[in-house]
C-alpha cells in the first residue's frame, strides 16, 4: 500500500515535469521563431538543452529513490 502511494506520487510529478517541459519546448520554439538573430538563436537552444539535462537528472534522481 505504502509502494503504491509512493509510485503514484511518483507518476504525479513526472507527469508534472512533462507538462513543464512541453510548455517551456514551446515557448522556446516560439522564441526562436520571433528572434531571427544567429546568437540569440544559439542561446536559446542551449537553453533548451540544458532544460533537457536537469529533466533527465531529475528522472534518473526520482528513479534511483524508488
Amino acid at each position: 500500500m505504502i509502494i503504491d502511494q509512493q509510485l503514484n506520487n511518483h507518476i504525479h510529478t513526472l507527469h508534472f515535469i512533462s507538462i513543464i517541459l512541453f510548455f517551456s519546448h514551446s515557448f522556446i520554439n516560439n522564441l526562436q521563431i520571433r528572434v531571427t538573430i544567429k546568437s540569440a538563436t544559439i542561446r536559446s537552444s542551449s537553453l533548451e538543452s540544458h532544460l533537457y539535462s536537469i529533466t533527465i537528472s531529475l528522472l534518473l534522481r526520482l528513479f534511483y529513490q524508488l
